[in-house]
C-alpha cells in the first residue's frame, strides 16, 4: 500500500550558489556516507549528487507529509547508490513514518534542473 508520494524539482545552478555562499551545507544536508560517495565525484558530477539529495529529501519530506524541521531531519534520511549506481533511500530516527517499510526514490537531472520522486510503501498491508 502507498503511504505517500512526493516530487521535487530543483535548480542546479541555485544548489551551486548556496554551496559556494555557504560551505557548510553540503555538512548539513548530507550524511557522512553521502559525503563520502560525493567525494568520487567531479565537476557538474558534484554538484548534480548535491542537489539529487537535497531534492530526494525533500520530495520524501513531502511525501510524509513532515516537511523538514519537527520531525524530519537531514541527517536522518540518506540516499546511497547501490552496487549498480541506483538511488536507494533509508530513514532512521524520528523521519520515519509508521507503518512504512519501503521507499524508492527516482532521480533526474536534464537542462539545469534536477527532479526527485519518493513513494512510500507499506509493503506488508
Amino acid at each position: 500500500m502507498i503511504i505517500g508520494l512526493g516530487n521535487d524539482l530543483q535548480s542546479i545552478d541555485a544548489i551551486q550558489r548556496l554551496v559556494d555562499s555557504k560551505p557548510s551545507f553540503v555538512e548539513r544536508i548530507l550524511t557522512p556516507k553521502e559525503q563520502e560517495q560525493l567525494a568520487h565525484r567531479h565537476g557538474i558530477h558534484r554538484i548534480q549528487y548535491i542537489a539529487g539529495r537535497f531534492s530526494a529529501k525533500e520530495a520524501y519530506a513531502k511525501a510524509t507529509g513532515y516537511g523538514i524541521g519537527e520531525h524530519a531531519h537531514w541527517q536522518e534520511i540518506e540516499i546511497l547508490n547501490d552496487e549498480e549506481g541506483r538511488p536507494r533511500l533509508s530513514v532512521t530516527g524520528d523521519s520515519v513514518i509508521a507503518g512504512a517499510n519501503n521507499y524508492l526514490v527516482a532521480l533526474s537531472h536534464s537542462n539545469g534542473f534536477v527532479l526527485a520522486n519518493v513513494t512510500v510503501e507499506n509493503t506488508n498491508a
